[in-house]
């Protein structure tokens, strides 16, 4: 509610008396600084723009000085004179901000005509919004900046664990599928191509099978190796890769389960 007997005597410059009504914090000026002052006649407000040009002149020279000086010492001086500068013109820049903020109801109710008091609040709340508005759009752009690369990373490693499994589960089944059909193959890259590969979905080439998914199994064991450890399958899926080991009975290749468990434990854990 608005006083009805209020006089309105915006406009008149710097003997006006300020009324009650109008004193308060100017969030508008404290957001937008010079900005704020051009619109609504307060150009003392051009002191914030003069600093900020100021202090961007004094990191410039000091750049220069430090680019062209050959010499680490005054290079680290001119850089540490420029982070100076940066951090007393953050202060100065805050310090003018709450002045704006504190003065700016008077400045502009001295400076500028208004309709009413009406008239003025709500010309100075729309400031307020916007101000606050992209403040908390910053704050908002800030938080997704540190939190979203963080949960992309979680998103896609459980991309590669879900992947992973699916493969491993794979090769077991292809293991006993070519158990069962009494399919028999060395250990050599090709025998172990030709006994997986004929099961799996996929391209071939050499000891390397791409897989219908996009992983890779990677098969070592050239020759005639029967020592688990020297033998095994690779399976990789984005930045994951395991080891399954390879041994052969009876002419036919199998994988070592235990190596399978302790893959799925170790994953189905996380």
């Amino acid at each position: 509610m608005y006083n009805e007997n209020f006089v309105n005597n915006s406009g008149q410059g710097a003997s006006c008396v300020i009324p009650e009504e109008v004193k308060r914090f100017n969030w508008g000026a404290f957001f937008w600084g010079w900005i704020w002052g051009l619109f609504n006649k307060s150009y003392l407000t051009l002191i914030g723009l003069a600093v900020g040009l100021l202090s961007y002149i004094i990191a410039f020279v000091f750049g220069i000085i430090a680019g062209v000086s050959g010499q680490s010492a005054i290079a680290g001086l001119m850089f540490l004179l420029i982070a100076l500068t940066n951090i007393i013109s953050a202060i100065a820049g805050l310090a003018l901000s709450i002045w704006f903020g504190v003065k700016g109801n008077d400045w502009a109710w001295q400076n500028k005509t208004w309709k009413s008091l009406k008239h003025f609040h709500d010309v100075q709340r729309i400031w307020a919004i916007v101000g606050f508005v992209l403040i908390g759009f910053g704050v908002v752009g800030i938080v997704a900046a540190m939190v979203l690369p963080s949960l992309l990373m979680n998103t896609n490693q459980l991309k590669d664990r879900t992947a992973l499994l699916k493969s491993v589960s794979t090769v077991q089944q292809a293991s006993l599928m070519a158990e069962a059909m009494d399919v028999k193959c060395d250990l050599s890259s090709e025998g172990l191509t030709k006994c997986f590969g004929d099961q799996l979905i996929g391209k071939a080439d050499g000891s390397r099978l791409e897989l219908a998914d996009g992983n890779i199994l990677e098969f070592n064991g050239d020759g005639a190796c029967y020592d688990k450890g020297n033998c095994y399958v690779k399976v990789i899926a984005g930045k994951l890769n395991e080891k399954i080991g390879l041994y052969v009975e009876k002419g036919v290749v199998k994988v070592d389960y235990n190596d399978v468990n302790n893959i799925t434990e170790k994953y189905r854990r996380k």
